[in-house]
């Protein structure tokens, strides 16, 4: 390694490491296809979706207009910056109790996952994914503002994110030390996540559709699950791709009990079942950035060199087939 290279801290060098192979893979097979998917409010039409996504949307427009360039590439850009904080954050949260390799892992493991095929070319799944992860990393370093102000926003993009509550305000207590830490700190965050839910949902019903914002578009893109298939048939795919990802980690949960804070399986667990729960599943998978505890035990279960490549190609290539339906 070059003496410079060797100076960076090694979550910012194998976060950007990481983002910048895997991004541009999924990008390279994006941008060669005969017609990349543009979404409806980067081509013309009304944004949709939650008060902070629209805001972003409407930003990034009058940015274009003021300094020029497509308010695609804008967005695409933010999007892609803040996915790499979100890569910092995976890194760091993992680090505080894992040995560097682990933490590596995680965030290989994170940015290489099927469900960053919302993030393509831009989504709320961006900001929302990378607010909790940095919302995570901020609670278990003792920095409670940010650990606020990051899941703060990760509603305002998402409010899906409502999920992981009960993992983060259990989190923010366990975490506490009265010594070292200020009073207000778990009592912000225990709030903060509820509050801000109400808050978003509550302008959501006020504008009741004016600039795009409503209920109906808080959640987008599928339907609540009204029957559960069964036998599956080969249309189910992604539905037994995300059991199957529900069962693996309660396996790991159980295999790695004595190391593992009961906070994590409520972070993780809610935002593993939440694809199920929709009709198709596909729309909803953006919730497994959400997961990411999980991918700190699955991290730790790769030890074994020989399963850690396999494991990584196999969740690129789930990428790509994610990226087909899209």
């Amino acid at each position: 390694m070059h003496p410079l290279v060797a100076r960076i801290h090694p979550s910012i060098r194998t976060s950007v490491t990481a983002w910048l192979l895997c991004r541009l893979y999924v990008w390279s097979f994006l941008l060669l296809q005969s017609q990349p998917p543009t979404p409806a409010f980067l081509a013309g039409g009304s944004p949709r979706g939650a008060p902070l996504w629209v805001g972003a949307v409407e930003g990034a427009r009058q940015i274009a207009s003021l300094v020029g360039g497509s308010a695609e590439w804008w967005l695409a850009g933010a999007g892609e910056l803040v996915l790499l904080a979100g890569a910092v954050a995976v890194y760091r949260f993992a680090r505080k109790d894992d040995l560097p390799h682990t933490a590596e892992r995680t965030t290989w493991l994170w940015l290489a996952t099927p469900a960053a095929a919302l993030t393509l070319p831009v989504s709320a799944w961006n900001f929302a994914a990378a607010g909790l992860a940095v919302g995570l990393a901020s609670l278990r370093g003792g920095r409670w503002m940010w650990a606020t102000l990051a899941l703060v926003a990760a509603v305002g993009f998402r409010p899906e994110s409502l999920i992981v509550g009960a993992g983060i305000v259990w989190m923010a207590w366990r975490v506490y030390q009265p010594a070292k830490n200020p009073t207000w700190g778990p009592w912000a965050v225990t709030l903060a996540v509820p509050a801000a839910f109400t808050l978003f949902v509550g302008i959501a019903i006020l504008l009741a559709g004016t600039w795009g914002i409503s209920v109906r578009t808080l959640q987008t893109g599928a339907e609540w699950r009204a029957h559960w298939p069964w036998p599956p048939g080969v249309e189910d795919v992604s539905l037994m791709a995300a059991a199957t990802a529900v069962l693996v980690v309660v396996v790991l949960f159980a295999r790695h009990a004595k190391r593992t804070p009961l906070s994590w399986p409520l972070i993780a667990l809610p935002a593993l079942v939440w694809p199920l729960l929709h009709d198709p599943v596909l729309p909803a998978t953006g919730a497994l950035l959400f997961a990411v505890p999980a991918y700190v035990l699955l991290a730790r279960a790769l030890d074994d060199r020989r399963m850690e490549r396999p494991v990584l190609t196999a969740s690129l290539v789930g990428l790509l087939l994610c990226l087909g339906p899209l």
